[in-house]
């Protein structure tokens, strides 16, 4: 056996020049001794290995950290079908400035129905209340949507329906965390009726875990903008577009759009789109100070490798002395 390794051994590294004679397992014992040998002089020396773990382990420990958040805010998708479908519309004056919102005679064409837009709603959330199932009251974040917010974010409802159209006002979808912490998970609670602000409200479905759209939201109600409301009622837009349709797509039509609409009534400024994809609108200007963090971290780690190479060139200058 032994001859029949060092023969295979010789054939295969002959041309590059390599010698031959280390058995595998030869290889592991060997390892086992380096790694014998680097653990005594560890225990030798407490003060240099206690300085060098720790160096090492701040450096990875904090890139580890820093990676975790620009993962789960850069490079995960949001937990919706088809985010790279999802927009923000809001508006912007002619000089530039955002107003970030949307009076609903702007935002109506889109949430309405349009060719290059599957679904669109408006959105506005306030602070309110809610009595639990024993009739504790708490306080609550409800959300008024238009009757299709359930149609842009079409994977919500876990129990029950989403909204039909021209849905009554009455009508309720509570948030899983809701449903579980105030009733309970009676999983009778639809067609219940319950107290939100001080008004019955029929409850038509519950949200999956998790779901929480605009952020923080805890029930969603229906409400309608109507034709009468004027362009100093704002509230948040967002739309889904149809498959295969573009951000440039659409953002030509909405330049096209904005001349015809004529300027805002209350500033008498002319009206300009501005199209946002979802994920840019809620992670904003985090974006630039999470890669900052992360560069900073790479930098942390970088040094931290330069003192544990610094603490062993001293080391071994000491024993060479």
């Amino acid at each position: 056996m032994r001859a029949l390794y060092a023969e295979t051994c010789h054939r295969s590294t002959a041309r590059i020049g390599a010698t031959c004679g280390i058995e595998p397992g030869e290889k592991i014992r060997n390892m086992r001794k380096d790694l014998s040998f680097s653990v005594r002089a560890l225990i030798r020396q407490p003060l240099y290995s206690a300085v060098a773990i720790v160096t090492l382990a701040l450096g990875i420990g904090s890139t580890t950290a820093i990676f975790s958040i620009v993962k789960a805010v850069l490079l995960e998708p949001l937990p919706y079908t088809k985010p790279d479908r999802l927009f923000a519309l809001r508006s912007m004056d002619s000089d530039g400035s955002p107003t970030g919102l949307m009076a609903p005679r702007f935002a109506q064409p889109f949430y309405e129905g349009h060719p290059l837009v599957e679904s669109g709603t408006l959105t506005w959330a306030t602070a309110g209340s809610i009595r639990s199932s024993d009739g504790s009251a708490f306080p609550l974040t409800p959300v008024r949507v238009t009757d299709r917010f359930f149609s842009v974010f079409p994977d919500a409802i876990a129990l029950g329906r989403a909204f039909a159209p021209k849905e009554p006002p009455a009508s309720i979808v509570l948030s899983h965390s809701v449903w579980q912490k105030y009733f309970g998970s009676n999983p009778n609670i639809l067609g219940t009726s319950i107290i939100v602000d001080n008004g019955q409200r029929t409850v038509v479905g519950v949200t999956r875990p998790g779901f929480s759209f605009p952020t923080g939201a805890e029930t969603w109600q229906v409400f309608d903008p109507g034709p009468n409301l004027t362009d100093r009622i704002n509230f948040y837009a967002y739309l889904r577009l149809r498959p295969n349709v573009t951000q440039k797509s659409l953002e030509a039509e909405l330049a096209v759009l904005s001349s015809q609409l004529g300027p805002n009534t209350e500033t008498g400024k002319a009206f300009v789109y501005a199209l946002r994809p979802l994920l840019d609108e809620i992670v904003g200007d985090l974006s630039s100070t999470v890669r900052l963090l992360s560069g900073g971290a790479v930098i942390l780690l970088l040094i931290s490798c330069v003192n544990v190479a610094n603490l062993l060139l001293s080391r071994t200058n000491a024993r060479s002395q």
